[in-house]
């Protein structure tokens, strides 16, 4: 950025030059003001950013294009005029008539408070908005930032933004358009040997869509007049003074002229404003609900041929869709998305909850499987996302998707991931019966680690070590070996880890071999936790091996039989804590 002594910096073309229309983000109220501009000290200077908009219809464009700054940064309240009110969010013309709606609403308050500023809110339940803090996400769309109230380094609300996408389909739905008015001012006070020519003279400019006025003028060498004015009422023997009309015999006034002296300085101003247009899209499909012809395609046949969503959106289109594995953690990674558990191999999977639930298969070739319809009916962004892993067919259909989606009859498999977390419930449940206390130690993020225990983060090797790792995390690294201690006797200078210390107290129940036994798939998994650090081949072959799980599976297979060994062990421990669980 120029200097702030320079004339570059007055004009603020490096500001200018962007039509706000066009932005990324579409400011609809801003109000930044920096710097503080003294006129009778130098070098003392301020910046000033205002712009307020306003929806307007179609009708009403021209009167709307009348508007200037003075008027639309008038202070928003409501109005009544005898029996007619007007709501805060309407401008009003000079003779009353309404000319558009505010979408960003800014309510003051007297004394210190800070004012609040806030979208409108048939704006928010258009576009259905949810606000968290400075910022407006569309659940429906993924919890995607729509709309965002920013502030300065000091914490001071600036401007509130709205993505064009989502602000042109609202004004699409109203038939309005956004009319957009601008004010930009920069001053200072220098000791000025050039102003630029600007002095006592306004130097006008019409560029960048607006208009551009410089000025500049001496400071001081005015003559100044004081006057005091005051009464000479004497209430001094009045418990309760009143004071009377005033007259000439009890007012005094008195008066006094000064010149300011001169220093040299010149006080320099730019000021920029502009008017412009932001128009409707030409469709809604968010808040009108048009139909909008989808661009998404997928490959329905082994040659690559290609269907668009629109044409496979039917129920009895009678095709599948193939699938990289990677897509389900992919939509998983969005919050509010979810999977539930079919059977061994199956499983339905929702992105939004604005959403339908997809219901998929796992082949033996480790792809995911879907019918066509499914995914062709969920939104635009959702279909792409499905799309960005979609293959052409390979190893057939999922044998139990078949047998639910063509057969008509569930398989009597069960999902490993579905009782994962229902087994750690069940163990605690049994040590609390027993001992009195439960076996593992929660900490704040046991609940998102349950949840992140399925089969698909294994889509490699590194992943699947990932995997079991967590698990790790849930039973070896969470047992609470200080109770379990308290069980069985050590010897002198004894130290027990937490997979010896529940094999120990398992022994005060049962045989020693069957604890052992009971124990091993953990002791496999905490030395699994482990492999990415390099761990010697052996040893992590013979940590497969405890486990219960073999190399030779691809990563996907062998975390499912990992998940489930596991589930397994943990169900057995729980018996034979408390048989009666």
């Amino acid at each position: 950025m120029a200097s702030r002594s320079t004339k570059e910096w007055f004009e603020m073309r490096d500001v200018t030059r962007t039509r706000l229309a066009t932005g990324v983000w579409i400011p609809l109220y801003v109000s930044d003001e920096t710097g503080e501009h003294r006129v009778s000290e130098p070098n003392h200077w301020s910046e000033y950013n205002g712009i307020r908009t306003f929806a307007v219809l179609r009708k009403d464009r021209m009167t709307a294009e009348a508007v200037d700054w003075s008027q639309a940064a008038q202070t928003q309240e409501p109005y009544v005029n005898g029996k007619k009110y007007y709501p805060v969010e309407m401008l009003l013309s000079t003779s009353e008539k309404p000319i558009g709606v505010h979408l960003a609403l800014i309510q003051n308050f007297s004394g210190n408070l800070e004012s609040e500023w806030t979208l409108n809110q048939d704006l928010i339940f258009a576009l259905n908005l949810l606000r968290e803090g400075d910022t407006w996400l569309s659940p429906q769309d993924g919890y995607t930032e729509v709309a965002q109230l920013r502030r300065n380094s000091a914490g001071k609300r600036t401007g509130l933004y709205i993505k064009p996408e989502y602000l042109k389909d609202y004004l699409a739905a109203r038939k309005m358009a956004l009319r957009i008015v601008q004010f930009r001012q920069r001053q200072a006070t220098l000791r000025a040997i050039d102003t630029f020519g600007w002095l006592e003279k306004h130097f006008r400019e019409e560029r960048d869509g607006g208009s551009f006025v410089g000025s500049a003028w001496p400071v001081g060498g005015e003559t100044v007049m004081v006057m005091q004015v005051g009464r000479t009422d004497n209430w001094s023997s009045d418990e309760l003074p009143e004071m009377g009309p005033p007259s000439d015999s009890n007012i005094v006034s008195e008066h006094r002229t000064f010149n300011r002296p001169q220093h040299g300085l010149h006080a320099i101003e730019g000021e920029f404003r502009r008017e412009e247009w932001l128009e409707a899209a030409v469709s809604s499909p968010r808040v009108r609900h048009d139909k909008v012809p989808s661009a998404v395609t997928f490959i329905v046949d082994g040659a690559g041929h290609r269907q668009s969503a629109d044409q496979l959106n039917d129920e009895d289109i009678g095709k599948w869709l193939w699938f990289k594995p990677g897509v389900v953690p992919a939509i998983l990674s969005y919050r509010g998305a979810l999977i539930k558990w079919y059977t061994r191999f199956t499983a339905g999977i929702l992105l939004s909850s604005s959403s339908c639930l997809v219901h998929f298969g796992l082949n033996s070739k480790g792809f995911v499987v879907t019918y066509a319809s499914d995914v062709a009916r969920l939104l635009e962004w959702e279909r792409v996302i499905w799309a960005g892993f979609n293959v052409a067919p390979d190893g057939g259909l999922p044998d139990e998707l078949k047998q639910a989606q063509v057969e008509g009859e569930a398989a009597n498999t069960q999902a490993p991931e579905e009782f994962f977390g229902k087994a750690l419930v069940a163990l605690d449940a049994a040590s609390n019966s027993r001992w009195g206390w439960p076996l593992l130690r929660e900490h704040a993020s046991t609940e998102d680690i349950v949840s992140s225990i399925h089969r698909y983060r294994a889509l490699d090797e590194s992943g699947f070590l990932a995997l079991a790792k967590d698990i790790a995390r849930l039973t070896a690294d969470s047992i609470d070996s200080a109770r379990l201690q308290t069980l069985v006797t050590l010897a002198k200078g004894e130290k027990l880890g937490s997979l010896k210390s529940l094999e120990r107290g398992l022994g005060t129940l049962v045989s020693s071999e069957e604890a052992r036994s009971a124990m091993t798939v953990l002791v496999g998994v905490y030395n699994l936790r482990l492999g990415d650090a390099h761990l010697p081949s052996e040893k992590l072959r013979e940590a497969f091996g405890l486990a219960g799980i073999s190399e030779e599976e691809p990563p996907l297979f062998r975390a499912a039989h990992l998940i489930h060994n596991v589930t397994a062990a943990l169900f057995r421990i729980a018996k034979l804590i408390d048989p009666s669980k």
